[in-house]
Parts: C-alpha cells; structure tokens; sequence
C-alpha cells in the first residue's frame, strides 16, 4: 500500500458508521474495465483487511442504470446499494461522483454512483 492511497474524511459520522475512499495508488478495484481479474480480486481482499471491515465489500456493476440494490441482495447492472443492516455498501467512480448516505442514528447506509 502507498501512502495516500486510501483518504478517511473527518465528517461527522455516528459511530457505526465509517468512510474510506481509495485513490489510484491503490490499484483498480473496478472488474470491469480490462485490469486482470486476479490482481483486482486481491486488491479488494486487502482492502477488505486494512479497513478491518466486519463483512467483505460486495461491489456492484455499475452502468449509469437507474437500479439501486438492496444489500445483500445485489442487482446487475445496479448503480446504488442501501442496507438497514451491518454492511460494506461501496461504488466505483472516475469521472462520476460517489453519495454516501447514512441515517442520523447510522442504522441505515446507502452508496450511490452518481453521474
């Protein structure tokens, strides 16, 4: 991991709730765009461990679609996860903007690829 590949912002945020956001020093997390599947499956598990996150990440296949998925039940294409449960909901963006949405009391978390 290099330094400044992953940026936590200081939002005020319930508890149980947490934000990470991967920069390109990280590496592709995106398995759709050519990258060789095996080096983006690894750099989703590490990921996995260095935000010491309590369930994996389920990544949606985005296509600029109007479906947004319920976790852990994951429609695809989806281009949004919400979950009223203990989840990892994420988006992958480049051009486009992610919205990460929460509840006042963080019981409920939405991810949503915006673009």
């Amino acid at each position: 991991m290099m330094p400044g590949s992953i940026i936590t912002p200081d939002w005020l945020l319930p508890d149980n709730v947490g934000v990470a956001i991967t920069t390109r020093a990280w590496g592709n997390l995106a398995a759709h765009v050519g990258d060789d599947p095996a080096q983006v499956l690894l750099r989703r598990r590490r990921l996995h461990r260095q935000l010491q996150l309590p369930v994996a990440i389920n990544f949606l296949t985005q296509q600029h679609t109007a479906t947004v998925s319920k976790y852990p039940k994951i429609h695809r294409p989806s281009d949004g996860v919400y979950a009223n449960r203990i989840a990892s909901c994420a988006v992958l963006t480049a051009d486009c903007l992610p919205l990460l949405i929460c509840s006042e009391d963080g019981l409920q978390i939405a991810a949503v690829h915006a673009g």
